[in-house]
């Protein structure tokens, strides 16, 4: 548009908008404005309303205080019927049959109908439900039927006399009820505007489904026309089309079929036997229809049912066996054949007058009747073989002018007369010799063609068609594209109705197929490319793009080209048929590249890759459901060469080749040092093996000395002797041993001390006690080496209770009276090795001979300690004192027995387990040596620029954790964890500045299992220590202990020169850039700070409050 005109819209507001020829009109409802790909101009105007409609190539103007005008060049002409739309809102207008017009003009009821000379009025018995709900829109179909359009009740289809076809709407399966337009599709179909979405509705339809909303009630298994109406029998009754039309929920609703009375049971087959009579065979016997109800004729289960060819007065009945059934008069005589009490399923009577009986997993039978009833006659049965496969399971015999076809679960066959055997079927097109294909049901037609409904093993969709009979030809023309739509309806029954009609029965209801209206399988469709990317993400197409010559008009397809880099084309494309989307299989051909069109695939896109430089044209087409072909889309584009043909490419060649040279050269130089590095590599392997070896010779040093000591030996090639002040020494000796000597054999006297030493090395091992020698019977170790520690008193007289103990148990199970004793004592030695080429570990002092002396001076099954030990164990053992013991040049030493561990430290107080209590105890004694390491640690290797994350920091956090530790009252236990928490908490400093909550973790996970912390107590101080990370958010009560004894400074009176060093700390490392944001930080994070324990805020609370004023002057 044009800047002139573009105002001129923005002031006209629309309500319709109306194309005729090559004009298009704006209606206002007052003004209609002409727009002629030029400009908009007023066209016609009225004074109270006008509106205008375009039909049949002709434009109407309907003014509604004057009526209803032809309009030709914005001149009015007058129709004959004029004055009749005076005063009256004409809503549409829309083309009817024979040229002529449909009109509805809102006040009225029902339709005009006009043509050029006159018009008539179409009423109906619906027109106030119509005018009620609102009309909004209509439309006619070929047939005259009109579809209308309401806004609250969906879509109404009345024939050409006014009589109700349908009802479409929510309850049926439309979205909304509220029909803004329709347009006609390709297929004649409708496709409809709602205020909620669009669908198209198939209307006319070859197709129609009646199910329970149409009153079908159960699987459909027989349909018959009789006296010009359709009947059909179901799971749950016989049921006769009679059209019931009622109104529900404001919303019209049809109920086709209406349930014969005395019907209440599963009916079978419908059987006309005449004009004027209709059998029904049912699960409850034989029945005659007489008006709206069934009336019984026989008792017992019936099922199919025919008429003999050779006597019109005799009907053979399948069920629980066969029944022959005639009529005298009023009168129905029936007579069972004998030897034959199985159900039977179908009937056929061949040529010859002899009966087929199908049944259900017992094969076939011939009865040989010869056209002759015989109670007696003879009967064939044909289980398998005869040409029969084995497991065909059911079956079902069907008379047809070429002969009786027996269908099985496993295909058709047909009987050959002369060869007595059965033969697959080979006339109607379907291939059976797989086994995995079944046909139910087949029913031949007048014109001798048969419909049938066939199925695949393993697949649920059916293919469901007729086979037309060419009699010159005398074979089969299978067709079943027009059926593909009821491809997932499972046929039980079919019935070919007069007018080009057929009926189809499933568990799903009934269809009824009317081959005179248009299929959709014959409809022409488009195939589209919808889109094209080259590369990666680029999108080259919107459609062809063509050139116009100014002087010819002739236009000229722009042929794009893409650089080779883009050589990476996806086409992606669509097809416009809205019947089986899902079905819907693409074909390409990319002509230039592929040698021809590519299989048929359901994807609707294509990829192609890498292709090389040329002209290429893109082809494209579509198979929809019906196997109906599109038309081709087609897109060209050509590939331009790529660089390396560029002239620039050639002098790139030849700088290659002059590099290949050059790297020849080198390669020489490559291939003599390859030489050099085998070499080096052999001598490495060589290295290597020596370093294992060396490796292995190290590791058999450290079975035989402690750790360090093996260490220093290796690196310096001597061990210095080192002096301990506190190492507890113990003895052993076994009591009697030389006795039991005498009279044992050596082996074994051999194998029972190393059994004994055995258990004694994994005790002291599991303990942390060093093994030193042992000399014939007697055991030495010592504790508090090579690792000093101040819990080897209580380690050593551990082991000494459980090899005691040990030693007890193995007395009553032997035959010897095993025995022993155990001298402890505690003091100085010195420890180191002895020997150039043989080494040994040993330790020397007066500590070891008391401690040897305490040993003799033992009783056999006792602990023999002495004073300086007992004093280190009196608080974890129970002593008993025994004398004193005469040692030269140290006096008498009083000596006392271990009597076990205390009661109320021991396991269930037996004195020989210790309990959680003791070892709580212990690994508080334990505590002094975690703390004398990680002072040490922190001592040396924190950084000197941490001017608050110190040692006294940790130093100050350990005695606030106890202090509040004590006051909340927590058990020994939790004031073990708590004060290692605090130990480490800030030993992440060692590694790194941020977080360092995290390294501090690592390091305690790390350290405390040498430690004897258990896994459940480090888990605990490792939450412990992260619970510290800012903001706190405490989640127990030891949680809340730790947070408040690391932020214990902020209510102390040396807050201000402990905050200047954290200020100063974190200035050096760029994390605050002034004093004053640093006082902000300070005040704000105080301001919002609280203590978590009772005894935090008593002793804090109130001077944290006047710190806080301070700051809030300092900031001021």
């Amino acid at each position: 548009l044009g800047p002139e005109t573009q105002g001129y819209f923005a002031d006209i507001n629309a309500e319709k908008i109306v194309p005729s020829g090559n004009d298009v009109y704006v209606s206002t409802g007052r003004v209609i404005y002409r727009w002629n790909n030029k400009n908009i101009v007023p066209y016609d105007s009225a004074a109270l309303y006008i509106n205008c409609f375009s039909v049949n190539d002709k434009l109407f103007v309907s003014d509604y205080s004057r009526g209803l005008f032809l309009s030709e060049q914005a001149r009015r002409v007058t129709l004959p019927f004029t004055e009749e739309f005076r005063d009256k809102e004409v809503v549409s207008m829309v083309p009817y049959t024979n040229g002529q017009i449909l009109v509805k003009a809102r006040s009225d009821k029902g339709f005009y109908i006009i043509n050029n000379q006159n018009y008539r009025r179409l009423f109906s018995p619906y027109d106030d439900f119509i005018d009620n709900n609102i009309f909004n829109v209509m439309e006619a179909t070929p047939a005259g039927d009109i579809v209308i359009g309401t806004k609250k009740t969906g879509i109404v289809i009345l024939s050409s006399k006014g009589e109700l076809l349908s009802a479409i709407n929510r309850h049926t399966g439309l979205w909304d009820d509220d029909i803004i337009q329709f347009s006609k599709g390709n297929a004649g179909n409708m496709w409809v505007a709602m205020n909620n979405g669009i669908a198209q509705v198939e209307y006319p339809s070859g197709f129609s489904f009646y199910k329970y909303a149409e009153g079908v009630k159960g699987g459909v298994s027989s349909v018959i026309r009789f006296k010009g109406e359709i009947y059909i029998a179901t799971t749950q009754g016989c049921f006769k089309l009679s059209k019931n039309v009622y109104t529900l929920d404001n919303h019209l609703h049809i109920n086709y079929f209406k349930q014969l009375e005395n019907s209440g049971f599963e009916c079978n087959v419908l059987f006309s036997i005449s004009p004027d009579e209709l059998l029904v065979t049912s699960n409850n016997g034989l029945y005659r229809v007489e008006g709206n109800r069934l009336v019984k004729i026989l008792d017992g289960r019936t099922e199919g049912i025919i008429r003999s060819s050779f006597e019109e007065n005799r009907y053979y009945v399948g069920g629980e066996g066969l029944i022959m059934l005639t009529r005298k008069g009023n009168q129905w005589q029936y007579e069972k054949l004998q030897g034959l009490n199985y159900l039977v399923r179908t009937i056929a009577e061949d040529n010859d007058g002899n009966l087929w009986l199908g049944t259900d997993y017992l094969g076939i039978y011939q009865v040989l009747l010869h056209g002759r009833w015989n109670s007696v006659a003879e009967i064939k049965a044909y289980e398998s073989g005869h040409g029969l496969p084995s497991n065909y399971e059911w079956v079902d015999v069907y008379k047809t002018s070429r002969g009786v076809l027996f269908s099985t679960f496993m295909g058709i066959y047909r009987f050959n007369n002369v060869t007595g055997t059965f033969l697959l079927d080979d006339e109607l097109g379907l291939d059976f010799s797989s086994g995995e294909k079944w046909v139910f049901p087949v029913v031949e037609d007048e014109y001798k063609n048969l419909w049938f409904s066939c199925a695949t093993k393993g697949k649920y969709e059916k293919e469901t068609g007729i086979a037309f009979y060419d009699s010159g030809q005398e074979k089969y023309a299978k067709v079943s594209a027009p059926f593909r739509k009821i491809k997932d309806f499972t046929v039980e029954c079919i019935y070919p109705d007069t007018g080009a009609v057929a009926w189809f029965g499933g568990f799903d209801g009934l269809i009824r197929f009317d081959a005179s209206v248009p299929a959709e399988d014959t409809l022409g469709f488009k195939t589209l490319i919808r889109s094209i990317t080259i590369g990666s993400d680029s999108s080259v197409y919107a459609g062809n793009e063509f050139t116009t010559d100014s002087l010819t008009g002739e236009k000229t397809l722009i042929i794009p080209t893409f650089r080779y880099r883009y050589n990476h084309i996806l086409f992606t494309f669509a097809a416009p048929f809205h019947t089986g989307q899902d079905e819907m299989e693409y074909q390409c051909f990319l002509e230039g590249f592929d040698k021809g069109w590519q299989p048929w695939e359901k994807s609707d896109y294509k990829d192609y890759t890498y292709l090389p430089e040329g002209s290429y044209v893109f082809h494209v087409r579509a198979r929809n459901v019906f196997g109906t072909i599109s038309g081709e889309a087609t897109y060209y584009f050509t590939i331009t060469p790529p660089l390396y043909r560029h002239w620039l490419a050639y002098i790139i060649y030849l700088s290659v080749l002059i590099a290949f040279i050059y790297m020849l050269l080198k390669w020489r130089a490559y291939v003599d040092a390859q030489d050099r590095i085998k070499l080096e590599r052999l001598l490495a392997e060589r290295t290597e093996e020596l370093v294992k070896q060396k490796e292995r010779a190290e590791e058999l040093v450290a079975n035989i000395l402690p750790k360090d000591t093996a260490e220093e030996l290796v690196s310096k090639g001597h061990a210095t002797r080192k002096k301990y002040k506190m190492v507890t020494v113990l003895f052993s000796d076994v009591q009697g041993f030389t006795r039991i000597a005498e009279h044992m054999n050596p082996e074994r006297l051999l194998d029972e001390l190393d059994k004994f030493f055995l258990y004694f090395d994994a005790v002291v091992e599991r303990l942390g006690i060093e093994k030193i020698k042992t000399i014939g019977d007697a055991y030495m170790c010592a504790g508090g080496i090579p690792v000093k520690n101040r819990t080897n008193p209580i380690d050593v007289v551990l082991a000494a209770i459980e090899i005691q103990q040990y030693m007890k148990v193995l007395k009553t199970q032997s035959q010897n009276e095993w025995d022993i004793r155990i001298g402890v004592h505690t003091g100085p030695v010195i420890a180191g090795v002895v020997g150039a080429k043989k080494y040994t570990f040993d330790i020397w002092g007066d500590t070891v001979n008391i401690a040897s002396r305490m040993e003799s001076t033992g009783q056999a099954g006792e602990i023999n300690v002495s004073e300086t030990t007992h004093e280190m164990v009196k608080d974890y053992f129970a002593c008993e004192y025994r004398g004193k013991l005469p040692v030269k040049y140290k006096g008498e030493i009083d000596m006392y027995f271990i009597k076990g561990i205390l009661p109320e430290l021991s396991e269930n107080g037996d004195g020989i387990h210790p309990n959680r209590e003791f070892l709580n105890k212990l690994q508080l004694l334990r505590f002094n040596d975690l703390e004398e390491l990680i002072m040490t640690k922190l001592d040396k290797g924190l950084p000197k620029n941490l001017y608050y994350h110190n040692v006294k920091h940790t130093i100050d956090v350990m005695v606030q954790t106890e202090i509040l530790a004590i006051s909340e009252k927590v058990t020994r236990e939790e004031m073990l964890m708590l004060k290692t928490a605090a130990l480490f908490h800030d030993t992440g400093f060692l590694i790194g500045y941020d977080d360092h909550e995290f390294l501090s973790i690592k390091m305690a996970r790390d350290i405390l299992p040498q430690y004897k912390y258990t896994s459940e107590q480090i888990e605990v101080i490792c939450e412990l220590i992260f619970a510290t990370k800012l903001p706190p958010v405490p989640k127990n009560k030891m949680e809340m202990i730790m947070c408040d004894a690391d932020l214990d400074y902020l209510g102390r009176n040396d807050f201000i020169p402990v905050s200047q060093n954290l200020f100063r700390e974190m200035y050096e490392r760029g994390k605050i850039r002034s004093i004053e944001e640093w006082n902000r930080q300070q005040y704000a994070f105080i301001n919002q700070h609280n203590y978590f324990t009772e005894t935090a805020r008593k002793l804090r609370e109130i001077n944290k409050m006047e710190i806080l004023k301070e700051l809030k002057k300092m900031i001021e």
